[in-house]
Order: structure tokens, then C-alpha cells, then sequence
């Protein structure tokens, strides 16, 4: 079976197998992306917001008579 790894990938692989705390300095920033907790204050305002799409976009906004 052909097992390909691009040089990016090996190049990723090989640093963090050179920098084991690299793994933990990833997972504490990517906590400050991806884990967060939302306001639930700011999550009502946000779907207040929302503006309702058309059912197909490339259609002309004509008012129905």
C-alpha cells in the first residue's frame, strides 16, 4: 500500500517530536480559540440579528403582486 506524507506534514511530525512541550503550548492556545464559553446574553442578540436568507441567492428581489 502507498503510504505518501507531504514535506509539510513530515516537517510538523519531526518538530513536534523534537519539542514535546510544543504539544502543550498548542493545546493552551488552542483553548483560547476554539474552547470558549459563550454569553448567553450575547448569543440571544446574535440570533435577534440574523438576517433570514432567500432560497436562492442569484435570484432577482422581486415583490411578489
Amino acid at each position: 500500500m502507498y503510504h505518501y506524507t507531504s514535506d509539510t506534514t513530515q516537517f510538523v511530525q519531526d518538530f513536534l517530536e523534537n519539542n514535546p512541550k510544543e504539544q502543550e503550548q498548542r493545546l493552551k492556545h488552542r483553548n483560547k480559540l476554539w474552547d470558549v464559553k459563550l454569553n448567553p446574553a450575547e448569543l440571544i442578540q446574535f440570533e435577534l440579528g440574523a438576517i433570514p436568507k432567500k432560497a436562492y441567492t442569484y435570484f432577482p428581489n422581486v415583490e411578489e403582486e
